[in-house]
């Protein structure tokens, strides 16, 4: 079974940014750059909420660095239920169940799959997943 990767940005004491932040929250340096270069290379599927999927392809053009570039090409789900259509390639909306989706997922593909920075699909699925046991 493939491994699910959570990541999210946020501060020592637990402060996670929003709409209003700036790129990467203001911390961006040669560090984040590195580790981000190193984990966009690696084959995944990435699995994005709505709200972060909408931010992310919304950024004004100069905005969008390399890192944004990279994402746009890689494997992606959005999980929404109202969402209509999606921009970016190589991206497809799902509406079912989060959590069963997520398994079937993780056992149909050989890749790693990762989440990004969706806070209430973290929340959602951290809560649903440890009440199936």
């Amino acid at each position: 079974m493939q491994t699910l990767t959570v990541d999210m940005f946020v501060s020592v004491d637990g402060w996670a940014g929003g709409a209003t932040s700036p790129g990467y929250f203001g911390y961006f340096g040669p560090e984040l750059e590195e580790w981000i270069t190193t984990e966009l290379a690696l084959p995944q599927l990435v699995i994005l909420g709505r709200r972060t999927y909408e931010a992310l392809a919304g950024l004004p053009q100069q905005a969008r660095d390399a890192s944004w570039h990279w994402t746009t090409e890689l494997t992606k789900v959005v999980f929404s239920a109202t969402l209509k259509t999606v921009s970016w390639p190589n991206t497809r909306i799902c509406r079912d169940d989060l959590i069963t989706e997520v398994s079937r997922l993780k056992g149909d593909n050989d890749v790693r799959s990762a989440r990004w920075e969706a806070c209430r699909l973290l929340d959602n699925f951290s809560v649903r997943a440890w009440s199936t046991d």
